[in-house]
């Protein structure tokens, strides 16, 4: 399991989901989306750079990749959260 600071990509992934449904469900009802397409976009930026630096930590060995998904004080867990607070501060 996930520790608490890492198991805010889950959220923000889940949250990136919904921005995506509703920018649909407005683009296909004729509805403005261009706030709906600012915050996907807004939030690609934050996950993407930050996936692709958790997965350089973690690396491919899976005793390692465990530890630091699973240890709030590793080096990725602080990162991540180091990270989401910035971006918090941004929004």
């Amino acid at each position: 399991m996930m520790n608490g600071k890492i198991s805010i990509i889950g959220v923000m992934l889940d949250s990136l989901a919904d921005e995506y449904h509703q920018l649909a469900v407005n683009k296909e009802n004729n509805v403005d989306y261009s706030q709906n397409k600012e915050e996907v976009n807004r939030k690609k930026d934050f996950l993407i750079p930050l996936l692709n630096k958790v997965d350089s930590i973690s690396g491919e060995n899976e005793r390692k990749y465990y530890k630091e998904f699973t240890d709030s004080e590793s080096k990725t867990s602080n990162l991540v959260w180091r990270e989401y607070k910035k971006y918090e501060r941004e929004d």
